[in-house]
């Protein structure tokens, strides 16, 4: 576990690294990460950099809301981002049909790939949401 927390911290430094030589100068990336000890496959580290721009100047769908809706004043997140979901409208299937991916054009790809990363960051968003709210019921009730 510790190895693994070790590992995400060298990664953020590479993606700061990266993001400081706006995600070009890819020799002096490379330079500056053995620099901090940080043992990078130089072209790996270029293929890495050209995906992190594109992930960092992906556009981002909005999420259209009503402002007058309560569950965004609420404390309960969990229950916002059920409701959020609904709005977005997003395939959440458990599987998907190698066949659909093939005949997709380059836009609707373009289209799944935000979809599924902003799914991705709602799961995140869930997941912490349900361990703080574990953690406080634990907290609460563990010492009856």
């Amino acid at each position: 576990m510790f190895d693994k927390k070790l590992k995400v911290e060298k990664v953020e430094l590479v993606k700061k690294v990266i993001r400081q030589n706006n995600y070009g100068d890819f020799a002096k990336s490379h330079e500056e990460c053995l620099d901090l000890g940080i043992n990078v496959n130089r072209p790996a580290l270029d293929n890495f950099a050209k995906k992190l721009k594109q992930l960092d100047l992906a556009k981002r769908p909005q999420l259209e809301f009503d402002a007058s809706d309560p569950a965004i004043h609420s404390d309960n997140v969990v229950d916002y981002f059920d409701r959020v979901r609904g709005v977005t409208a997003i395939d959440t299937s458990p599987h998907f049909d190698h066949a659909v991916v093939e005949s997709m054009t380059q836009q609707q790809a373009q289209e799944r790939r935000e979809a599924i990363t902003v799914e991705l960051g709602e799961l995140k968003i869930r997941e912490h949401a349900l361990l703080q709210e574990l953690t406080h019921i634990l907290g609460k009730f563990e010492s009856y």
